[in-house]
């Protein structure tokens, strides 16, 4: 299969998993918070926030054995890439076992951190450490994932990913139904998380049949080249969980876990529709790093200036689109309510945009392993973000939380990451200027006039919002489809729907 039918398969098939698990999560939601109040549903919101840094304890492991096994598809290395998923499991296995003994220590402080009104602490501390014990648990398999999409078979981990998902999703609403309680959802994942470790070894072999557990090849050598690679992945990822995952930490810190729900549902929305972009993202990335290993610059270049008008485009849309209609869904979706007000979506909206500038300028270098720079700017950002969040928050109550987020982006990743890149693919500004923020900027023009128009239909209640938001999506995917997309991604689009 040629890299380019690689690439739309595999969005292709992301995307769909994406839609449907969002999709099948925003139906759940609802039916979920039958069975648990704000407070019940915050103190999952936290657990799933001090998971995401517990997950900091694999040091970068993950994306360093993903991006070096892809760079070694151009040697066809049988054996160096044996001997990084060795390393890899043996490392990550380590860091599960780890992850749950540092769990059981902290978890009889969890209850005592956070203002959970009237919930049981006995009962919160069982399920703090019974989330742990399955993030634990899912470790070993994160380098047996890393390498299926590695190889470029990402329509197959993505559907691996999603039968699970669904397995977990429906095991959860049973044992609510069965009165568990909010210790229901710890319990689904730790069963399919013990499921997923065969299936994932079963389909990993399907990938890369060469593939061998063979502990002599584990050694400290071998673990240092990962290690080189994962030390700036590791602090990366201490920025990137401090910008987008302490806001719900605080905020069941300084005001409440029901407050942590309303923010994080009003979030929802930004949520799915940064995931749905970020999938492309994914999707080139395995590409890109075999490219840039065969240091063919021009081919990098041609896909840079191709895909950032599109994916840069469809994040304008997604941000107009949150602006306009966030507070419609979360009402539809969970009631009134639940939603945290108008000022907080459009900086949701603003927190979109500048997420997809960052995420997909920084592709590129990421795929390359020059990850420094991108490294530092995500340090200075975090920084800014939990300073300003830790004041603002005082001033403003969740508004002040979000514009930290906003703030903080706006004066480091936004403008300097695109620049690195540029710098690192040698690109000029007027290429740039010319080939991706002209459209881009017409894009945002026709959105924001549809925007005004989709409004106008508002006063006609329920028909009005929705006949606004077909109109709306409609339009604005034909604009993005005659102003941002060349005529040979149009080609391609066309010929994979017509087969």
């Amino acid at each position: 299969m040629s890299r380019t039918s690689s690439f739309i398969k595999g969005f292709a098939s992301t995307t769909v998993q994406k839609i449907l698990m969002k999709v099948i999560g925003l139906i759940v939601t609802p039916i979920v918070l039958t069975y648990l109040d704000k407070t019940e549903y915050g103190i999952w919101v936290i657990i799933a926030s001090v998971l995401g840094y517990m997950g900091l304890m694999d040091f970068g492991v993950t994306g360093a054995t993903s991006a070096l096994t892809a760079r070694s598809n151009t040697k066809d290395d049988e054996h160096h890439i044996n001997v990084l998923i060795n390393n890899a499991f043996v490392l990550q296995s380590t860091i599960g076992i780890f992850i749950i003994a540092i769990g059981i220590m902290m978890s009889s402080y969890f209850p005592n951190i956070f203002n959970m009104g009237d919930y049981p602490k006995e009962d919160a501390w069982l399920v703090f450490l019974l989330a742990i014990i399955g993030y634990g648990v899912s470790f070993p398999t994160k380098s047996l994932k890393g390498l299926i999409r590695a190889r470029q078979m990402i329509s197959l981990s993505v559907w691996i990913s999603f039968s699970l998902f669904i397995i977990t999703t429906f095991l959860n609403l049973y044992l609510l139904h069965l009165e568990f309680g909010l210790i229901a959802l710890p319990i689904s994942t730790i069963l399919v998380r013990l499921l997923s470790f065969p299936l994932f070894f079963y389909f990993a072999k399907k990938a890369y049949p060469a593939l061998k557990f063979n502990f002599s090849l584990v050694t400290k050598k071998n673990m240092k080249e990962i290690f080189g690679v994962s030390s700036f992945w590791f602090v990366g990822m201490i920025a990137a969980m401090v910008i987008y995952s302490t806001d719900s930490i605080l905020i069941g810190i300084y005001m409440s876990t029901a407050m942590v729900t309303m923010y994080a549902l009003t979030y929802r929305l930004s949520e799915v529709i940064r995931e749905f972009i970020y999938s492309i993202n994914f999707t080139l990335m395995p590409g890109i790093g075999q490219i840039m290993g065969e240091g063919d610059i021009t081919k990098a270049q041609n896909i840079y200036l191709r895909s950032q008008p599109v994916i840069l485009s469809l994040a304008v849309v997604g941000s107009v689109f949150i602006y306009l209609f966030n507070s419609y869904f979360v009402s539809a979706w969970v009631g009134e309510e639940y939603f945290a007000g108008e000022i907080l979506s459009l900086i949701f909206a603003g927190i979109l945009f500048i997420s997809v500038v960052f995420h997909t300028s920084s592709l590129v270098i990421s795929a390359d392993l020059k990850l420094k720079g991108v490294t530092i700017v995500r340090i200075s950002e975090s920084i800014l973000n939990i300073t300003l969040s830790i004041w603002l928050m005082q001033v403003y109550g969740l508004v002040g939380v979000a514009l930290a987020t906003l703030i903080s982006g706006i004066f480091t990743s936004f403008w300097i990451v695109p620049y690195m890149t540029l710098k690192h693919l040698d690109i000029s500004f007027i290429t740039w200027f010319k080939s991706i923020v002209l459209k881009v900027l017409g894009v945002f023009i026709v959105s924001v006039f549809l925007a005004f128009l989709a409004k106008k239909i508002f006063i006609y209640g329920v028909t009005g919002v929705i006949s606004s938001l077909v109109f709306f999506t409609i339009f604005t995917v034909l604009t993005v489809w005659f102003i941002s997309m060349d005529k040979e991604t149009k080609r391609m689009v066309r010929a994979k729907i017509g087969k």
